[in-house]
């Protein structure tokens, strides 16, 4: 079984992954998803930076579309465009973390 490396630097194999207890403060429960024939737990180091890469692009280009929507005075598409971009920024904020970007400490905050 191929070992990865998490941000605190153990090695870590995908059965332990699954097995990770679910964050939050003193919370020692494991989420539903764990147990779930739903997940299988198999994308590679090189899928996720993919994912990584592509999700920046796409925020990319929802934020060149705000400032466009702007300039046109569309209200409307400026807040589409607002919200598409502030989704990528969790979605990019956690595959860093997953990742191991050391300037990201937690995906939720």
């Amino acid at each position: 079984m191929q070992s990865v490396l998490v941000g605190a630097g153990f090695p870590l194999d995908k059965r332990t992954l699954k097995y990770i207890v679910h964050l939050g403060e003193g919370m020692n429960s494991l989420s539903d998803h764990r147990e779930s024939e739903h997940f299988q737990y198999d994308k590679s180091w090189e899928e996720i930076e993919e994912m990584l890469d592509k999700a920046e692009k796409v925020q990319n280009k929802w934020l060149t579309k705000y400032y466009e929507y702007q300039t046109a005075n569309n209200k409307p598409k400026m807040r589409e465009a607002a919200r598409n971009n502030k989704a990528l920024e969790g979605v990019i904020k956690t595959l860093r973390w997953v990742l191991g970007d050391m300037r990201v400490k937690h995906p939720l905050n």
